[in-house]
């Protein structure tokens, strides 16, 4: 590469730096309007998540999206650049309706972390609501209270923020590390844009 493409290269990643920090401040902006109004409206508007978000959400989705179609066609090959635009981009289509709805996205939260606070006695024997699955499975019961522990944080504050952030992080960072191996970064990066949005309706 000469020295012309390299500042050409530097100055497309700083664009598109800058374009998903705006993308990164109008969601962060479109979450605090909303929650107010979505959790004021769920339980008479059956479309209050979608209501609430717009526009600003999906302002944001938009320009993360194009951001990323735009770093792959320009053929930024950045691992850093590329795990930020697919993580910011899983984070909004994945994270957000965990952040407004809390338990009602994920009602498997309270019993997993229910009955693993209570582990010990489920293994020792003792008869707990709902305990026979940890009984014959314990290892997935065990990590729960081990992070409650070691964190210092209440249950429901890591059912319904902690624990989704850390899966979607993971999610992306294990699937681009994985296909940037068996394949290539470019690989990679498309395959999470095809895939977020497609796991995120199904």
């Amino acid at each position: 590469m000469s020295a012309i493409d390299g500042t050409r290269s530097h100055t497309k990643t700083l664009s598109i730096l800058i374009l998903a920090f705006a993308a990164a401040v109008i969601y962060l902006i479109s979450l605090y309007v909303a929650y107010t109004e979505f959790n004021t409206t769920r339980l008479v508007d059956p479309l209050a998540e979608v209501n609430s978000l717009f526009p600003l959400y999906y302002v944001a989705i938009g320009l993360t999206a194009v951001l990323g179609i735009a770093c792959f066609f320009m053929r930024l090959n950045n691992k850093y650049l590329h795990i930020l635009l697919v993580w910011m981009f899983a984070m909004m289509l994945w994270f957000t309706p965990y952040y407004l709805a809390g338990f009602v996205r994920l009602p498997d939260g309270p019993w997993h972390v229910g009955v693993g606070l209570q582990i010990s006695e489920v293994m020792s024997g003792a008869t707990v609501s709902f305990s026979e699955y940890a009984w014959t499975f314990p290892g997935s019961f065990l990590y729960h209270p081990a992070f409650l522990t070691v964190l210092g944080i209440e249950p429901t504050g890591y059912i319904a923020l902690l624990f989704p952030f850390v899966c979607v992080s993971l999610f992306v960072l294990l699937w681009y590390v994985v296909v940037a191996r068996l394949f290539d970064g470019r690989v990679a990066f498309l395959s999470l844009l095809i895939a977020i949005p497609g796991l995120h309706y199904i």
